[in-house]
């Protein structure tokens, strides 16, 4: 990984215990740290897009579940 995205995922670590979401984590690191390039946009979407899949593939049987009754 090059040197920006440890930046963020340093970011990510320090404001762990404070009550802001991942996304807003991203925001604020690219925003502190100046970067506003095509490529972080990309990066935020793929880092939400792999939370959401995560959570969704440890919870599928569940919504399945409610789904059929």
């Amino acid at each position: 990984l090059c040197d920006w995205s440890s930046d963020v995922c340093s970011s990510d670590l320090i404001t762990e215990f404070l009550p802001v979401s991942s996304t807003g984590h991203l925001i604020l690191a690219n925003a502190f740290l100046g970067h506003t390039s095509e490529f972080s946009k990309t990066f935020d979407i793929a880092i939400q897009s792999g939370a959401m899949l995560a959570v969704f593939v440890v919870t599928w049987r569940e919504w399945l579940k409610r789904e059929i009754g």
